[in-house]
Formats: structure tokens, C-alpha cells, sequence
């Protein structure tokens, strides 16, 4: 008895011990980048999002370019995925225009309104020039080409979702659609918009996908990894000396601003 008690207080130590090395994993690089939000491009470019600004700073931190369109509001969503031409949208106004590798404006802008979507609840790029939007007042995805036509549809998800159950984030990978509804979970969709499982992982208030890996935010201190092939999942905790504001995760590198830094690790 008293050695079963103290193999089970070794293995209790060793899980312990293993934890704790691996939430106070370091830093790769910090960088003196202050942002709300930030994205990452596969160049390891690092764009910082304050207000209605959006800085672009190369993979050693410093800066490049910036650009500004305070008449438009807030910046609510940048993607990247396309250095060459990046997505912004303003959710204020309704209004997405696309910058090029300079941050000079080079389409745009268009406004939502003139295409009968007045309620963006999400926005991401995908292939081709085109991009997803979801429409929250129909309840489904809609897909656009360079010319603003729509090109795709997804069916409506009102059999799914309620009106409280509306997304905060869509991200595109790999030919398949991550749809962020903190209440339900990851919704997943084919490259046609329809519906094919949910990631049962909630209250996540934002996400990266890279390759077959998936990360989420899912407090100021508490980051899950959850596996697209295993379905594996683990939680990371980081040493920081502040909250975490928002996350990026990319060619197996994680980034984590507090705001007043960003800091770089393997992951």
C-alpha cells in the first residue's frame, strides 16, 4: 500500500514537473510592436492593427509601411493570406477595400450595403481574388469574385444557429472554412459552403489555422493546440508578465501580443 502511495506521488510530481517546463516555455523573440490585433504572413511579416491603422514591420521588427483611413472607422478584420493583396474590412461603415505588399490602396472601397449584405458578421480571403463573407441576416455564407459577383452559397444555418449565435471569425484553409461561434464551437464547411461538423472546443475569442493544427485563444491566459488528423488537443500557458490580448499561429511559430509587445515561440 505505502508503495503503491509512493509510486503514485512520483508519477503526480513527474506530470507536475513536466507541466510546469512546458507552460514556462521562452520566448523566441519579442518584439516593441504595441497593437490590438496583428496578423502574419507566410514571409513572417507581422502587421499591427490599432484603430483605423495597420503597420506592416518585416520578420526582424521593423517597421515597413503603414496605412490609415480613419474616416472609415475601426479596421475589424485584415487578412493576409495574400500578401499581395490584403483584405480590410471596417465593419462601421460596411466597407472592405485591399491594399498591396506597400499598404497602397490598389481596389476599393466597396461598400456591402450596395450588394444587399448589410450585417458582415465575418470576413476572410480565399483563393483567386475571392473572399467569404457570412451574411447574418440570411444566415449563411456567400462567396465573391474580383468582380463582386457572387460566386458561391452556402445553405442557411437558421436550423443550426439562433439569432444570439452570431460568428466572430472566419478563417480559410486548405479548401475548408472555420466559422468561430463562441456559444457553439468551430463550425467547419467544404470549399462550396456547406456545413460538415462542428469543433466542439467553446468560448474561444479568436483562432489560427496552419496546416493540420489548429490554435485558439480562449482567455487572456489560456491557449488550446487541438489536431485537424488526431484530434488531439493541449493546453499552453505562458509566462508573461500581462494579459494576453490576441494570438497568431503560423508555420509552427506562435505569436502572442499583450498589447505592448509581441512575442514569438515554437509551438
Amino acid at each position: 500500500m505505502r508503495r503503491s502511495l509512493h509510486i503514485g506521488l512520483f508519477i503526480i510530481l513527474i506530470f507536475m514537473q513536466n507541466y510546469k517546463s512546458h507552460s514556462q516555455t521562452p520566448a523566441v523573440n519579442k518584439y516593441p510592436i504595441a497593437a490590438e490585433s496583428f496578423q502574419i504572413d507566410h514571409l513572417n511579416n507581422i502587421y499591427a492593427i490599432s484603430s483605423s491603422t495597420v503597420s506592416k514591420y518585416d520578420a526582424a521588427g521593423k517597421l515597413l509601411y503603414e496605412y490609415s483611413n480613419p474616416q472609415a472607422g475601426n479596421i475589424t478584420t485584415v487578412d493576409v493570406s495574400d500578401p499581395l493583396r490584403i483584405l480590410c474590412f471596417f465593419e462601421d461603415q460596411n466597407e472592405l477595400l485591399f491594399l498591396n505588399q506597400q499598404l497602397a490602396l490598389i481596389a476599393g472601397p466597396f461598400y456591402f450595403d450596395d450588394l444587399d449584405i448589410f450585417n458582415v458578421a465575418a470576413i476572410c480571403a480565399t483563393s483567386h481574388n475571392r473572399f467569404w463573407v457570412f451574411d447574418s441576416q440570411n444566415f449563411k455564407l456567400v462567396q465573391f469574385n474580383q468582380q463582386l459577383s457572387i460566386s458561391q452559397q452556402g445553405t442557411s444555418l437558421s436550423s443550426i444557429l439562433n439569432d444570439d449565435d452570431l460568428p466572430i471569425q472566419l478563417v480559410d484553409n486548405n479548401n475548408l472554412l472555420y466559422l468561430n461561434i463562441k456559444s457553439k464551437g468551430i463550425l467547419v464547411f467544404d470549399q462550396f459552403g456547406t456545413y460538415i461538423k462542428t469543433i466542439p472546443i467553446k468560448d474561444i475569442l479568436h483562432f489560427s489555422v496552419s496546416k493540420d493544427k489548429l490554435v485558439a485563444q480562449r482567455s487572456n491566459r489560456e491557449i488550446i493546440s487541438y489536431s485537424l488528423k488526431t484530434f488531439d488537443q493541449e493546453q499552453h500557458e505562458f509566462d508573461l508578465p500581462n494579459n494576453i490580448s490576441f494570438t497568431q499561429y503560423i508555420n509552427k511559430q506562435l505569436y502572442i501580443s499583450d498589447k505592448q509587445y509581441i512575442y514569438k515561440y515554437h509551438l
